[in-house]
């Protein structure tokens, strides 16, 4: 086992400021949104404590992963009833209708525990949903446990504690064909451990360990680029120059590079809020890590996009603002509390066109939870030098309670919207029970310019009877076209058939549907795209 005193290499420009530009982003209809807008994905647990099941979008990859848009998997823990050890094994939970509708699996049926922590990876290559979770039993040290569906989909687990997990937190898998690795931290002594599979994970051996030259620091997360093989080890140090750090594997981490690291801005003088308050992502072969900066004790911050290209890091600006006033009577910063430019718990994703996305609460007051913690989003075409201003990712203020419900970390764009998958518990903080919700966002100006795009148009959007769908097809095409209501589920065929190329109009009646917003879905060939309408 190899032991590394980390030490402090400073390699970055300069912090440069995000060019702010108005993006073409709009939302379907201005609707309230309550739980029966939303898909029941599980019971958790109540009385603030479900936020240690899938409240993880810092430094693992998240709970969540979204394949497409149909198939989604969650990795979380139901309510136990007992007082102290409060959730009961580890579920995961399969939608492969959009989230519409949820099947759930046990890994774990028997375990009390008290923390969770998981993470989610789906292998393209072979197929297969990897889970890694750590299980905290009261007066036992926690151990980590990572679990493959055997038979995907038909949730046939078998998990494998990972040896020499003991007291080991936060794990982070990543997994292509035969090889797995997993990154966890000591929290007690500041040690990682990185684990590595050669045999799909049948067994694991240590590989590395590193051990800090600080106390304070956050949990390592485990993130990896396709397009060059790299896995990165990254996150952040706080009291200690405010810093980033990243290492790097070219051999899928059986040996690591670095660590370099690069010292933050000192807007607000250290860096905060454990591990929720980074997540990374990579495109072509650079390293985001999304961070947000914030006064000591405060959650809430400046979020930059940290982009590290392989032997420096470049510091941007992406969004907030917070200013000190002055001094207290003993000399700590004292912080404007009125400024409406925060972030919070950010998420990081890219889509299928190579746009970079940042999700994050936006709050208008530093330090409230209950002052408009509403999420948005923005998006950079540039790989992060320039973003577009931020925009709400529901079309409605002040829909949630609480700051630390989960963002999907994948974006799907179909060609004429992105769809943002949301996860979180709406019954204020009693986490109970958790839902799934999915926002369509419209880009015009993006997907118009396209001309591989399926374009479409229906006449009105706000209707009392009929409606005329409008689309234009390049080449003749087999055409469904159907209407969904928001819990995903198909209430008319509007029209099956083959079309010519050319721009149709297709004739609907809305009179027999109760009033509320529906989604009228096509699918031509390969290509979909959908719009939603208001029935009144």
């Amino acid at each position: 086992m190899l032991n590394i005193i980390l030490s402090l290499v400073v390699a970055a420009s300069p912090v440069k400021k995000a060019v702010t530009i108005d993006g073409p982003y709009t939302h379907p209809a201005v609707v309230k949104m309550d739980t029966t807008d939303m898909n029941k994905v599980g019971e958790t647990v109540p009385d603030g404590n479900g936020w240690r099941v899938f409240i993880l979008s810092g430094a693992a990859h998240n709970n969540i992963e979204v394949v497409s848009k149909d198939t989604l998997f969650v990795l979380w823990a139901p309510y136990s009833g007992d007082a102290t050890d409060f959730f009961l094994g580890a579920k995961v939970s399969y939608s492969f209708d959009g989230g519409a509708t949820w099947t759930e699996y046990d890994i774990d049926a028997t375990t009390l525990h008290n923390r969770l922590y998981p993470d989610v990876w789906f292998d393209k290559t072979t197929n297969t949903p990897w889970f890694a979770y750590q299980e905290r039993v009261t007066g036992n040290p926690a151990k980590i446990y990572v679990a493959y569906d055997m038979l995907f989909p038909n949730g046939i687990f078998s998990p494998v504690e990972l040896p020499e997990s003991e007291d080991y937190w936060e794990p982070s898998i990543v997994a292509v064909g035969d090889n797995v690795v997993v990154v966890a931290d000591n929290i007690f002594t500041g040690t990682w451990k990185v684990w590595k599979s050669t045999d799909h994970g049948a067994t694991f051996t240590v590989v590395d360990s590193v051990t800090y030259d600080i106390v304070n620091h956050d949990t390592p997360g485990l993130y990896y680029d396709e397009s060059t093989n790299r896995l990165f080890i990254a996150g952040c140090t706080y009291n200690y120059d405010d810093s980033v750090y990243v290492m790097w594997s070219d051999d899928f981490g059986d040996t690591w590079e670095g660590p370099v690291y690069a010292e933050m801005p000192k807007e607000p003088t250290i860096f905060g809020s454990w591990w929720y308050s980074y997540t990374g992502v990579t495109l072509n072969g650079k390293l985001h890590l999304l961070t947000v900066m914030s006064p000591e004790g405060i959650e809430n911050g400046i979020l930059y996009d940290a982009i590290f290209d392989g032997s420096t890091w470049n510091i941007v600006h992406v969004y907030g603002q917070v200013d000190s006033v002055g001094v207290d009577s003993l000399g700590n910063p004292v912080y404007d509390l009125n400024i409406l430019k925060q972030a919070r718990t950010p998420s990081a994703a890219v889509d299928n066109m190579g746009r970079l996305y940042a999700m994050f609460w936006r709050y208008e007051e530093i330090g409230t939870d209950t002052i408009g913690p509403d999420p948005y989003f923005m998006v950079s075409e540039d790989e992060g030098l320039t973003w577009t201003g931020p925009a709400p990712i529901f079309p409605y203020a002040d829909t949630l309670d609480e700051g630390r419900s989960e963002f999907a970390p994948t974006v799907v764009d179909d060609g004429n919207n992105i769809n943002i998958y949301f996860f979180g518990a709406i019954d204020n903080y009693g986490y109970n029970p958790l839902y799934e919700y999915t926002t369509v966002t419209v880009l015009p100006g993006i997907s118009e310019s396209r001309p591989d795009v399926l374009k479409f148009n229906v006449f009105p959007t706000i209707a009392k009877g009929n409606v005329t769908i409008q689309l234009s097809l390049p080449k003749a095409t087999d055409v469904n076209v159907s209407l969904y209501n928001v819990a995903g589920q198909k209430v008319k065929t509007v029209y099956t058939g083959t079309l010519n190329a050319g721009t149709h109009n297709i004739p609907t009646s809305t009179s027999n549907l109760k009033s509320g917003v529906y989604f009228l879905k096509i699918n031509a060939g390969e290509r979909s795209a959908s719009k939603p309408i208001i029935v009144e």
